[in-house]
């Protein structure tokens, strides 16, 4: 600085500087808030995503009664980045979801169509199975809603 500028001129000057680097501070901050925001909007978008494929399996399940490899295959392949997004449990659950809808399959095949076991005790057996099965599947989407909660809810991602 010069020995001819005035005092205040350069005491203007420093209180510019500091409030131009307050502003800039400041957008800054904005900007992460923003990029936190859009990141945890990414992030719920991938997961609900995985969450519709589970519901619409357990609902496919629910509406007719029965499940095929194709469907639970199918659940595996919509759900596939289930570990990445999700904790363990999500990901055993899933798992858990298709063996149980392979089980039920086996059953279906067992109870009805060319592999159908004739009636007597064992196809009792199997029928009381399915039953028990198909209550299974139906409690689920409240076990599914519980299992997801926690990572769908927006305030915690």
């Amino acid at each position: 600085m010069g020995q001819d500028m005035p005092l205040w001129f350069v005491i203007s000057q420093a209180v510019f500087s500091v409030l131009l680097a307050s502003a800039v501070a400041w957008i800054t901050y904005q900007q992460l808030s923003v990029n936190r925001l859009k990141l945890k909007l990414e992030l719920f978008e991938r997961r609900i995503v995985i969450f519709e494929a589970v519901k619409a399996f357990l609902g496919k399940i629910l509406a007719t009664g029965k499940t095929s490899s194709d469907d639970c295959i199918q659940l595996l392949r919509d759900t596939n980045q289930a570990e990445y997004l999700f904790g363990s449990e999500v990901s055993a659950y899933i798992m858990t979801l298709y063996t149980k809808g392979i089980e039920l399959e086996y059953l279906n095949k067992k109870l009805s169509g060319v592999d159908a076991i004739p009636i007597g005790p064992e196809r009792c057996k199997l029928a009381e199975q399915d039953a028990d099965a198909l209550k299974w599947f139906s409690q689920q989407y409240e076990v599914m809603k519980a299992t997801f909660r926690k990572y769908l809810m927006f305030d915690r991602l």
